[in-house]
Order: structure tokens, then C-alpha cells, then sequence
């Protein structure tokens, strides 16, 4: 696919076929790669979601009173680097985990800049590794947590438009009039079929908990920890309604368990673990740690 410039990531048509149909619908044209730059490097318009998203909360955060109490620019900065290869580490081995059956060769399991990244993946690397990084320089864990909690939701709305360029998180196919057509067929994606759209459904709700999280959590939840416990069940359970409607949905393979999908399962470990916390939390005067 050829470079293509310009602000416009993703550009609405109609569709030829919704001509037949009783609804207007969609039909969305995805640039995926906006500029090719030399052999398998390009600018992808998933990555650079990812990069805006994570701007955003950087600048926010750094411009955050309770993030002041607690931590320096130049810490937080050096905190972030820690968390986003390890955000992308782990982002990357649950996606491989799930779909290691459509990896034909090492290439496809390494190249990156074509996507396929978990948000669940991350968040749980991020949870297991960036505790111990803090913990040796010092620095407050749960608090520190929270300042990341009031805009982790922010993030991960932004990261999800991006999925949405790449064709990557797809839903199932739908009759409802917001359906949407991927026509590129490039990718691994169903196309000129109208299928939900996943990737916004995602996002709306994250920017809905994002609001929540920063005009309502922040007021109700003082102790540390809190905040994130709050963040990871508003989270988690948006993951879990959201992948009814989705199209790559992975399973165990067994009949037992195939009820919900492997990521719901994931999500339900979250956030039980989170109430749990929270309860914790809740009952203790709590030292930072």
C-alpha cells in the first residue's frame, strides 16, 4: 500500500451497496500506513494514535498537582520509558498468545508496526513490572498508581482509534445502521461485510470512564490505591461487555470454559482482584508504600 498524506486518518463513503439497503451505512477507507519510510518502516496511523494518546496523558500528568506531590517531571518521565516497553512487551506476548495459530513465520511474530497488541496485555505488564521499578527507587507505588489511573482510560480511547485505522479489534457482522465496511483486502480483517464497530464502541466508554474516573473517582476516593482499583473494575468491565460484540474473539477450546472468551476471562481475573484491593484498601489506614 502506497504512503498517504494527510490529517484525515480514516475518510467516510458511501457504500454502494447501502444503496440497496434500508439504512445509509458506512463504508470506511482506512489508512493504515500514512508514510512509508524505508522497507518495513512506516508511519502507521495505529502507532501514531499510540504516540498521541500517550503525549496526551504525558502532558496531563506532568501538569497534575496530585502527580507533584509525589514525584518528579524528570522520575515520572523516566517511570513512563519503563512503562511503555514493558506496556508493549506485555501488550504484545498476550496478543501472540491469542492469536499464535495465524503466525506463519518469526517476521510476523516480531513485526510490530503492522499492530496486534493487547490492551489487556499491557495493562497487566504494567502492573506486574512498574511496582518493582518504583519500589527500588523509592518511589510511592499506589499513589503513583492512582496519578496513572486518572488517565490510563484517556489513553487507551485514543489507542482504540487507532485499532480502528489498523482493522485490528474488529467486530462481528451486524444489521444495525452504524455498521461500518473495511475494504482493504491487505489485512486480516472480514471485508465488504458491515460489521459492529468494536474499536469505538471501546473508545466511547474509555472516554466515558476517564471522565468518571477524573470528576468523580478523585473526589470519592482519597486513600491511595483507591483510585486504581476503581480505574481497573471500570476497565475491565468494559473489556468484558465489549468483546460480546467482537469478531476476533479467542477461545480455549474447550466447551466448559468457551462460555466467555480467553480476554473476558482475563478481564474477570482483573477486576475481582481489583474489588478484592478495594475492599482491602477500604478496611486499612493504608502507609504508602
Amino acid at each position: 500500500m502506497g504512503y498517504r498524506l494527510g490529517i484525515n486518518l480514516i475518510r467516510p463513503t458511501i457504500s454502494k451497496r447501502a444503496i440497496l439497503k434500508k439504512y445509509d451505512y458506512w463504508s470506511w477507507i482506512m489508512y493504515r500506513e500514512l508514510i512509508h519510510i524505508y522497507g518495513p518502516f512506516s508511519i502507521h496511523s495505529y502507532g501514531l494514535m499510540i504516540f498521541l494518546g500517550l503525549i496526551i496523558a504525558i502532558i496531563l500528568m506532568i501538569r497534575d498537582p496530585l502527580r507533584k506531590q509525589i514525584i518528579s517531571k524528570w522520575q515520572l518521565l523516566d517511570s513512563i520509558s519503563v512503562m511503555v516497553l514493558t506496556g508493549i512487551i506485555g501488550a504484545r506476548i498476550l496478543y501472540l498468545f491469542c492469536n499464535i495459530n495465524y503466525m506463519s513465520s518469526v517476521w510476523d511474530i516480531v513485526a510490530v508496526w503492522d499492530g496486534g497488541f493487547s490492551l489487556m496485555g499491557s495493562i497487566i505488564g504494567i502492573l506486574i513490572v512498574l511496582p518493582l521499578y518504583l519500589t527500588y527507587f523509592k518511589i510511592s507505588v499506589l499513589p503513583f498508581f492512582d496519578v496513572l489511573a486518572s488517565y490510563g482510560a484517556l489513553f487507551e480511547a485514543i489507542a482504540r482509534i487507532g485499532c480502528l485505522c489498523a482493522g485490528c479489534c474488529y467486530g462481528k457482522p451486524t444489521t444495525a445502521p452504524w455498521g461500518i465496511v473495511y475494504t482493504d483486502k491487505s489485512i486480516d480483517v472480514p471485508t465488504d461485510i458491515y460489521l459492529h464497530p468494536t474499536q469505538l464502541y471501546s473508545s466511547f466508554f474509555l472516554f466515558v470512564i476517564f471522565l468518571i474516573v477524573i470528576l468523580i473517582g478523585r473526589r470519592l476516593y482519597r486513600k491511595p490505591g483507591q483510585l486504581l482499583m476503581f480505574y481497573l473494575i471500570l476497565t475491565g468491565t468494559e473489556r468484558f461487555l465489549v468483546d460480546f460484540f467482537r469478531g476476533d474473539r479467542e477461545f480455549f477450546g474447550n466447551n466448559y470454559f468457551d462460555v466467555f472468551s480467553i480476554h473476558q476471562y482475563l478481564a474477570l481475573l482483573v477486576i475481582n482482584m481489583a474489588l478484592f484491593g478495594f475492599l482491602v484498601i477500604n478496611k486499612k489506614q493504608y502507609e504508602h508504600i
